[in-house]
């Protein structure tokens, strides 16, 4: 049976194997006249969804293809994908409508268009300050793209300061304080949360907690750090997790349960 006759109609998947053996028939050729109409006849919504979002994927009109994809997560993801490819070609502005229609999809999507800007101007070896001047441009650049989206703001600076320390072969949180109050509270958290991190990884093994229990600090392997009281408080919130407690990791999110002060956290302002 050829796409075009389901397509018209005349059968109807009703099994599993049919479902297969139709999926696996629009896979060979994907951008045959009939092969969304085809998918459309999978009865297993998950098939059906899956096939729908590989032949949109396939057409050149992506927006109104994806349209077409059953409602939900596959109609997220193909948004997401198709936003992808619209970056990758350098169409900025496709690839920011798109990511609109990534429903779920959409804080990540919007990351994948802003965050090669931002990771080139937050690597490499100049002052924390300097690179915060270099951000807070590109932070404003996309505000006016992506800036109505809840939680685009938070999302950009922790990934700011997360790249800047992560980047370094030795994470030393000491130069946060050369930001203002906001940041400075931003970066020293990302410090915090990638010590936590990587302590949640190696708590798994038995010698780890057994050194953290005993007083010492475990290998962490690839992450090295300055001392500082910050991230002392870290370790300490896993000794007493772990040792005290009997808990396999900090109860809550990865790093110090603290309530932010008011007046350090004051919005980002684009002039």
């Amino acid at each position: 049976m050829t796409l075009w006759l389901l397509a018209l109609g005349c059968t109807t998947p009703a099994s599993p194997a049919e479902d297969a053996r139709v999926f696996a028939e629009v896979l060979s050729n994907p951008r045959a006249p009939g092969a969304m109409a085809a998918c459309s006849a999978i009865v297993d919504t998950n098939t059906q969804g899956e096939c729908q979002l590989k032949v949109s994927l396939n057409k050149e009109d992506r927006a109104s293809a994806c349209g077409e994809v059953r409602k939900g997560l596959y109609r997220d993801e193909c948004y997401f994908l198709a936003s992808e490819g619209a970056r990758r070609k350098g169409d900025i502005e496709a690839a920011v409508s798109l990511c609109r229609g990534a429903g779920v999809f959409l804080p990540d999507c919007q990351q994948h268009l802003w965050q090669g800007d931002l990771r080139r101007v937050m690597m490499g070896r100049s002052s924390f300050s300097a690179r915060y001047l270099l951000a807070k441009e590109v932070y404003c650049d996309w505000s006016e793209e992506v800036g109505e989206s809840e939680g685009y703001e938070d999302r950009f600076w922790d990934k700011a300061w997360n790249t800047a320390l992560a980047g370094d072969k030795v994470m030393n949180i000491a130069p946060c304080s050369e930001l203002n109050p906001t940041q400075a509270e931003r970066c020293q958290k990302s410090g915090a949360h990638l010590l936590a991190a990587r302590l949640d990884e190696v708590m798994v093994h038995a010698d780890a907690r057994e050194t953290l229990c005993q007083g010492g600090l475990p290998d962490l392997d690839v992450l090295y750090f300055e001392p500082d009281p910050i991230l002392d408080a870290v370790i300490e919130r896993h000794r007493n997790a772990v040792c005290v407690e009997g808990l396999e990791r900090p109860a809550g999110r990865n790093a110090l349960e603290t309530t932010p002060d008011p007046a350090k956290l004051k919005p980002e302002v684009c002039d």
